[in-house]
């Protein structure tokens, strides 16, 4: 009896303590349960999107006045020369013998002449400030009317003495105004006359001219007006090729009629 009341006991206690014993179900919801109440114990973090700067207060920059431009730009000095004005032409006229002063402002220039329709004796000599006389610009019998250098080969004319039976007119124009052969080319003209060479370097000049056998002559000079060697030089009928120098600009013809110049240039 005493031994079945002891397994009575054993059995009891069993399932006493069975009954305390806590059921799985229940020790995982006692577990979440702790975990949630530590995560509420701890302060949340918040993390934005937004990064919150400390504004910093800095100092203006200074401000850099813009330098004024002048409303007229300073000229700015050009190594290009400006174009030499030309001059006005200088026209004198009158009738039979007469002394006439001048002032040609222009290194050299061109005189056109024209006067002696009576037939008599016509001449236009130059003198220079020293009263030195200069070589004749026209000396002629027959009617005249042609285009000459003027203050060529270095002279300065301050005084034109001229001699002449009737009326005559004389022109100064600037040396621009000359009639021009550009190269290769040819030029017919008529008694005195200057030509201007462009357009190239001159080679050869083909000539032809002083069919009534009077004084033919052609004459190269440079850009300054300096004389060259005469290049026809005759008072008979003329046809013939000749050397212009390289450096001539200029031609004068000297002419009683009709003549041709044919001008080849260094290729």
């Amino acid at each position: 009896m005493k031994n079945k009341s002891v397994v009575l006991l054993l059995v009891s206690l069993i399932l006493f303590l069975t009954a305390c014993s806590p059921s799985s179900s229940s020790v995982q919801t006692a577990i979440a349960q702790t975990q949630e109440s530590e995560a509420s114990a701890v302060d949340p973090v918040v993390i934005s999107d937004e990064i919150n700067v400390q504004t910093l207060t800095t100092e203006p920059y200074h401000t850099v006045e813009p330098t004024q431009i002048p409303s007229t730009p300073t000229p700015i000095p050009s190594s290009t020369l400006e174009p030499t004005i030309a001059p006005e032409p200088l026209v004198i006229s009158g009738t039979g013998d007469s002394v006439v002063d001048i002032d040609w402002p222009d290194r050299i220039g061109l005189m056109r002449v024209k006067g002696n329709a009576s037939g008599r004796y016509f001449g236009i000599v130059p003198y220079d400030e020293n009263g030195n006389r200069i070589s004749s610009i026209v000396n002629t019998a027959d009617q005249y009317e042609g285009l000459r250098p003027f203050n060529f080969d270095g002279d300065n004319a301050t005084r034109l003495e001229i001699s002449a039976s009737g009326e005559w007119s004389i022109e100064i124009i600037p040396i621009s105004e000359a009639n021009k052969i550009l190269l290769p080319g040819t030029y017919t003209g008529r008694g005195d006359d200057v030509i201007i060479l462009t357009g190239g370097i001159p080679d050869l000049a083909i000539i032809t001219g002083n069919a009534e056998s009077r004084y033919f002559g052609v004459i190269p000079y440079t850009e300054n007006g300096n004389r060259l060697s005469s290049i026809v030089n005759t008072a008979d009928p003329y046809e013939g090729t000749v050397i212009i120098p390289r450096d001539a600009i200029f031609l004068e013809i000297i002419s009683e009629g009709d003549w041709v110049v044919s001008i080849t240039a260094v290729d």
